[in-house]
């Protein structure tokens, strides 16, 4: 099977390294233009791509949902859109990906939301990592910091995160973007290793305000570190109750600082389920019902 991705950036790049193998195949485009779509059992699309017609692709085509697409600030939110822009864009997109034989989402938050928004029933595969790859615990002191990563996007609740400082007095570890230091934050910037990071910090918040899923959770889980978010994140919040880790979720910053401040419980969590092997297992058997009922 051939995955086609724009570029192998951020988390759905490291997850279609990982899975890349006899079984899957992995596309580039950037630098590369799209393939001659031959001799492959299927396609698995990863991101969307205006100019790419799905119906001139003669094999069994599937799109894989790793994130929202054109919604607007307004609509993640809940609020009510009046925007013909924005409602234009939405529209265009609905039809472009409806010509796909089936859909896929990285879990059950971001299928609730492609029912919501594009009206369809996406598959659910939980996505995973190997964590045999990950540099082993070195068992660092923890500092009085909290870490968050991230780019530069409204969705990834900067804001937040800062706010969150403000009410607990920690200092903030910032990775991911750019910026000059301030009196209780730190930017490192782009970070290739994390480990350390992980290590040395009380707990990983992820304050965005959505989030299909997250590899980085599953990475500072990995060093037994905890991962603190609000309700309302999706995938984050989805990964931490399937692991009986139902004290990292919160109602409001207030409540998250509050448990902050009363000190953090370390994770006890089995992260088998997430395992590679196990992913490729459920993307495997998934695709093998939808090509069976798309031919």
């Amino acid at each position: 099977m051939l995955f086609i991705v724009g570029k192998r950036g951020g988390g759905v790049g490291k997850f279609l390294s990982e899975i890349e193998g006899e079984d899957f195949k992995v596309w580039e485009v950037e630098g590369r233009g799209f393939p001659e779509i031959k001799d492959y059992e299927a396609v698995v699309i990863n991101g969307y791509f205006k100019d790419l017609n799905p119906e001139s692709i003669n094999v069994p085509k599937f799109f894989f949902f790793h994130g929202l697409r054109a919604l607007s600030r307004k609509m993640v939110l809940g609020g009510f859109e009046k925007n013909p822009l924005n409602l234009y864009k939405l529209s265009k997109f609905k039809n472009w990906v409806k010509k796909f034989d089936g859909w896929l989402a990285p879990g059950f938050s971001m299928a609730e939301m492609c029912r919501k928004f594009y009206g369809i029933n996406p598959y659910v595969v939980h996505i995973g990592l190997d964590f045999s790859k990950l540099p082993k615990p070195k068992g660092l002191n923890r500092e009085r910091a909290l870490l968050w990563v991230g780019r530069n996007a409204w969705i990834k609740g900067f804001d937040r995160f800062l706010k969150l400082l403000n009410l607990t007095g920690y200092e903030g570890w910032v990775v991911g973007l750019e910026g000059r230091d301030r009196k209780n934050v730190k930017f490192f910037g782009y970070v290739e290793d994390l480990s350390q990071f992980y290590e040395k910090t009380y707990a990983l918040i992820v304050s965005s305000y959505y989030e299909s899923f997250s590899l980085t959770s599953l990475e500072a889980l990995y060093y037994n570190t905890p991962v603190l978010t609000l309700k309302t994140s999706g995938g984050v919040w989805e990964i931490l109750q399937m692991l009986g880790l139902y004290d990292y979720g919160f109602d409001s910053l207030e409540d998250m600082a509050e448990y902050i401040k009363s000190g953090i419980k370390p994770p006890k969590a089995n992260l088998e389920y997430f395992s590679i092997q196990n992913a490729k297992n459920r993307l495997k058997e998934s695709l093998r019902v939808l090509i069976r009922r798309a031919q």
